[in-house]
Order: C-alpha cells, then sequence, then structure tokens
C-alpha cells in the first residue's frame, strides 16, 4: 500500500448522520493515516446524510432525503476539492 503515501484524502461526517456511522470516517482516517496519506477532515459539522453546501435554497442540513444535497453554510465540495487538487 506504498501507493497511498502522500495521497490526498477528504474525509467528512456529520453528526447527525443516522445512514453511515460517522465512526466509518475515522476507522477509515486511521486506514490512510498508518500508509502516509495526506488527510483533511471535517466531523463537527451538525448535519445528516447530505452533501453540506453553502447554497440558501437547498434543503436543511439535518434532513438526509434525495438529492442529499443541503444548506449547511460549509461549502463542502469546495473544501474537498480544493484540498484534493
Amino acid at each position: 500500500m506504498t501507493n497511498l503515501k502522500d495521497s490526498k484524502v477528504f474525509i467528512w461526517a456529520g453528526t447527525k448522520d443516522t445512514t453511515v456511522n460517522p465512526d466509518v470516517g475515522r476507522k477509515g482516517e486511521d486506514l490512510y493515516r498508518h500508509y502516509g496519506a495526506n488527510i483533511k477532515t471535517k466531523y463537527d459539522l451538525v448535519a445528516a446524510h447530505t452533501t453540506p453546501t453553502i447554497d440558501p435554497y437547498l434543503g436543511s442540513c439535518l434532513t438526509a432525503e434525495s438529492p442529499y444535497i443541503s444548506y449547511c453554510n460549509y461549502d463542502g465540495p469546495f473544501e474537498a476539492l480544493n484540498h484534493l487538487s
């Protein structure tokens, strides 16, 4: 697994996610850290199972329903892509 060394990884989990236990992200972080990846995490956002955005016209961050993109006052896609690029 030496190919993971220095690989960029972004892991996020909402504190109100009942679809995927936030501990899954932490276990993944442990794995990537073991192999020396460059990891950025976000675990403290009060959010359900959704993609957090800064678009106020989207649904509540506490709602996990299609299309799973919500207003959370956190630009998750930007943060992820900024780290991964």
